[in-house]
């Protein structure tokens, strides 16, 4: 199993990922992306794309934004602490 701390951080790189990706699909970068890139032809499925990754970070944040109050007060540094 993981710490609290642990899937945070993992969390937070994958909420990473997706806004790179994201910004990517929105501006026709594809390099990281040759399926799609062989697939898609049409900027509006691109955009289309983008804002479906773009309202999956927003939902990843609004799950998470309780970690975040906490990141930022400081509290998963104490909560390491405390448990370890």
């Amino acid at each position: 199993g993981l710490f609290v701390h642990e899937m945070y951080s993992a969390v937070k790189a994958f909420m990473r990922k997706l806004q790179l990706i994201s910004s990517q699909v929105k501006d026709n970068l594809l390099t990281h992306l040759p399926t799609l890139k062989e697939a898609t032809r049409s900027a509006n499925l691109l955009h289309k794309y983008s804002a479906m990754l773009e309202a999956l970070h927003a939902e990843f944040s609004r799950q998470f934004q309780d970690f975040k109050a906490l990141e930022n007060g400081h509290g998963f540094f104490s909560l390491q602490l405390q448990c370890g």
